[in-house]
């Protein structure tokens, strides 16, 4: 959504490497960086940032909670 590639750009205009999950490949709106899976982005994540509305945050989190074991989550 708008939120999460607003955060991924400005993200990446700092210098950071930066890949938006979703929950099937595919292309993200205008974003031109890497785009992977939730659980693909979330295996290779040192950091994750959460944009999604409350209940779906929750099941992906659920679903995930193996990927991010010992990772910092930030939830928008």
């Amino acid at each position: 959504g708008a939120v999460g590639q607003t955060l991924a750009n400005a993200f990446k205009d700092l210098g950071y490497e930066v890949a938006i999950g979703r929950r099937n490949q595919g292309k993200v709106g205008n974003w031109d960086g890497d785009v992977g899976t939730f659980s693909e982005v979330a295996n290779k994540a040192e950091l994750v940032v959460l944009a999604l509305k409350g209940s779906a945050a929750e099941q992906i989190v659920k679903g995930l909670s193996d990927q991010l074991k010992g990772k910092v989550v930030i939830d928008t």
